[in-house]
């Protein structure tokens, strides 16, 4: 094992232990009927596991290691964004049979779910793609679906937000609490992050159950983060070929 994997190993267990701590505390304060503080928690664990799930990205070469990549580890929006690929990966009991016996399928017409597709679109041009220059094409509206933008324009990060802060008005009237979370709410997101936290095991077993949905979510941000031909032209040698 080069220094390197051990690197990366190192921090997608630390990033999972993290989420798993986070999560168990969630637990305990839903206990006391805390449901504010315990999403609030639950979202934060979600957060670390999309972490080590990034990082999983970059060791299996799906992502490269970019400043912008790094500096994506402390973006909440793209976190959350990341979420909506892990849960591809990691689906609820009633769908997970059907999806285990899809694995021994070779079908050359397999596509992503539109989410999925416009999480990978929102990550890599909406963020990724501003930070690299600022001028960067806009995506137009048919890029991505409008649940996927909330995501993106920072829907999960202000829940966690109002899960434990007031937040008043201009004219200084309360408009939230942290009390006016449900526990159903509080349930619903208990849940999913559980989902995430069996896949973000997996990730740190060195594996993914759902294989064959990991190599086409791999081989498509592959593609999306692949230098154009113009800009490996612009670099190549003198005779100006572009090499894959």
């Amino acid at each position: 094992m080069t220094n390197s994997q051990s690197n990366w190993n190192v921090a997608i267990k630390e990033c999972v232990a993290n989420g798993e701590r986070l999560f168990e505390d969630a637990d305990l304060l839903q206990g006391f009927d805390r449901h504010g503080t315990a999403l609030a928690l639950v979202i934060l664990a979600e957060e670390e596991f999309s972490k080590a799930f990034l990082l999983y990205l970059v060791q299996d070469k799906a992502l490269p290691w970019t400043p912008e990549v790094r500096r994506s580890l402390r973006n909440h929006e793209c976190k959350h964004l990341l979420t909506v690929l892990m849960e591809y990966l990691a689906p609820g009991m009633d769908d997970l049979q059907s999806r285990l016996m899809d694995q021994l399928k070779d079908d050359p017409e397999q596509r992503l779910p539109r989410e999925v597709v416009s999480a990978i679109n929102l990550y890599r041009y909406d963020k990724i793609g501003k930070w690299e220059s600022p001028y960067s094409d806009v995506l137009e509206p048919d890029d991505y679906d409008s649940s996927t933008k909330r995501i993106s324009d920072g829907h999960v990060d202000r829940a966690k937000q109002s899960a434990i802060y007031v937040n008043l008005g201009r004219d200084g009237t309360v408009l939230t609490t942290p009390l006016a979370v449900r526990p159903e709410e509080m349930e619903r997101e208990k849940e999913r992050c559980d989902r995430l936290r069996d896949l973000a095991r997996e990730i740190q077993s060195g594996y993914i159950l759902l294989a064959r949905d990991y190599r086409l979510l791999k081989e498509i941000l592959s593609a999306v983060f692949s230098p154009s031909v113009t800009a490996v032209a612009d670099s190549d040698d003198k005779e100006g070929r572009a090499q894959p």
